[in-house]
């Protein structure tokens, strides 16, 4: 009943501000009903990484007072490593989610698959990690190191919201390959740029504002030191809780505006569009390659 609701919203019309931000909510509210694990494994992805930060650091500091300073080095590799890991492990569930949630959105939950989701987040985080080695080496020219990183920092940003804007949804949701994905994503992005920044700046801002309204009466407690510990797992907790929450709500956000920019973009082209898959009843799967990288095997007519 709630997903039916939620399509008529997302593939009958284009949508406002307001309409999405609604949308979204049904979304949200549906993930945390139905979606319970996926919920709470975010919440993990969120806890897990900022107790270990500041376990890291309460350890380190241990270590220096114990006079086992050698010992601080490979104590920082692991943590590097197990940072490593970890990332590609929250990769790897945001391409999970948001696959497994927008297919169920489509009505298409029954041809939800893992394959492929490891690889493509093995990609994302190459990107992501070649991106800032390249800043890191620019930053250190002489004398302008740090002006070519600004510039090179600059150009990201217009590329991303030139082009790259919907690039994360499709290559995570779609089956296409990386080119294919930048180029359907520059596609989409045209005349839609504001539909996904605008309430991106929303929920930043109001994310902030909730994270000091309830966090900061929190911090109190540190100031006791009896309760130095307690504090900080209250804190910790608390703020993973809000973050978690954020997130699902944020990632719900760009699953609504992806899907809802998408529909109107496919409704406006002409049938035999290279992305059209409307009317996928009409169109012979073995002879069109491009039907066959946007549908998996099980939409075979």
């Amino acid at each position: 009943m709630y997903l039916e609701n939620l399509r008529e919203k997302i593939f009958k019309k284009d949508l406002g501000i307001g309409e999405t931000f609604s949308a979204a909510l049904d979304l949200f509210k549906i993930i945390l009903k139905e979606n319970k694990l996926l919920a709470f494994l975010q919440f993990i992805l969120v806890f897990i990484p900022l107790i270990s930060f500041y376990l890291g650091y309460f350890w380190i500091v241990m270590l220096a007072l114990s006079g086992y300073v050698q010992l601080i080095p490979i104590f920082t590799l692991l943590g590097f490593g197990l940072m490593i890991a970890f990332t590609i492990a929250n990769n790897y569930f945001i391409a999970y989610f948001l696959r497994k949630i927008a297919l169920k959105v489509e009505g298409r939950a029954d041809k939800f698959s893992t394959e492929g989701i490891f690889i493509k987040s093995l990609v994302i985080f190459g990107i992501g990690a070649g991106l800032r080695i390249i800043l890191f080496v620019l930053e250190k020219f002489p004398f302008i190191g740090t002006f070519l990183a600004l510039l090179a920092n600059i150009a990201i940003i217009i590329v991303f919201i030139w082009a790259l804007l919907y690039f994360y949804e499709i290559y995570y949701i779609r089956n296409f390959t990386l080119s294919e994905s930048l180029d359907y994503s520059l596609k989409l992005s045209k005349g839609n740029r504001l539909k996904i920044i605008i309430p991106g700046i929303i929920l930043v801002v109001a994310v902030v504002i909730a994270s000091i309204v309830v966090i900061f009466p929190l911090s109190g407690i540190i100031r006791n030191d009896s309760f130095v510990m307690l504090g900080v797992l209250l804190i910790v907790t608390v703020f993973s809780i809000v973050l978690c929450l954020f997130i699902l709500y944020s990632q719900a956000l760009q699953i609504v505006v992806y899907l809802n920019v998408e529909n109107n973009y496919l409704e406006n082209e002409e049938k035999d569009n290279k992305y059209n898959f409307k009317n996928k009843e009409e169109v012979s799967y073995e002879n069109n390659q491009n039907l066959n990288n946007f549908l998996d095997k099980d939409d075979e007519k």
